[in-house]
């Protein structure tokens, strides 16, 4: 019952803000390899995480049920392997000090990702999970 206009009244938590305001620098400032590198965790730790989730007999009562089969889905685990390819291609011939910067923006975006399902987690349970490295 939420209108777009009230969600983009609501501020975002800060684990919300870091992983956006890396995204848009990223977006902003990178080149096609480099944003291939920011988004690849949030794709990558959706199926992985919905597919575990989705064995659980709990979530098969789940209100949420659509959103997990959609991510759980074999269709989705397969657009993820053939993105990780493309990456590869596409990346792959770089020069060793471009693929390090590759790899310490994947780094990043994985732990902004990290930071976003422990919020989530600490969100559900009221507990804090250990601080990530940023």
């Amino acid at each position: 019952g939420i209108t777009d206009d009230e969600i983009e009244l609501i501020t975002p938590l800060p684990e919300n803000r870091n992983y956006l305001d890396f995204m848009y620098t990223v977006a902003e400032r990178g080149d096609g390899c480099e944003i291939l590198m920011a988004v690849l965790p949030c794709m990558l730790s959706y199926s992985y995480l919905f597919r575990r989730l989705s064995a659980k007999p709990e979530s098969w009562k789940s209100k949420y049920r659509d959103f997990i089969d959609d991510y759980a889905d074999d269709r989705y685990a397969e657009n993820c392997r053939q993105w990780c390819i493309f990456a590869q291609q596409k990346c792959g011939a770089l020069s060793g000090t471009e693929q390090e910067k590759l790899g310490h923006i994947f780094k990043r975006a994985s732990l902004l990702e990290l930071d976003f399902w422990n919020m989530v987690y600490r969100k559900h349970t009221g507990k804090r999970k250990e601080k990530t490295e940023s």
